[in-house]
């Protein structure tokens, strides 16, 4: 059986589709976040981003080198657009044509107790 992302659905659709995951961690959200922005590490625990590098603060922008599993490197440079202290980070950028491959990754930090 094959199968693709975009399969039966318009152009429109396929321009909306994101990926979205939640987890939690008995960790306090300051704690995340340092590790989150621990761009040095990050491959340690990201093995699709392999290098991050750039200023957190808005209106920064970072390089960013991903590796996806059986394919070329990429490299990208986002813009940082939210820095939260303790609760979101969010930077966006695209690939190759701009309008086509834009994208937004971030991180927020919802505490669910104390």
């Amino acid at each position: 059986m094959r199968s693709s992302v975009g399969a039966g659905r318009s152009p429109a659709d396929i321009a909306r589709l994101h990926i979205e995951t939640s987890i939690e961690i008995d960790a306090a959200p300051d704690r995340i976040l340092t590790i989150l922005t621990d761009f040095a590490a990050m491959p340690v625990w990201n093995p699709f981003i392999t290098a991050i590098s750039g200023d957190l603060k808005t209106g920064s922008r970072l390089s960013v080198l991903i590796e996806p599993p059986g394919k070329s490197a990429m490299r990208f440079k986002p813009t940082v657009t939210v820095v939260r202290s303790e609760r979101e980070l969010r930077w966006s950028g695209r690939l190759i044509v701009p309008s086509i491959f834009n994208g937004e990754h971030y991180f927020v930090l919802d505490p669910i107790s104390d």
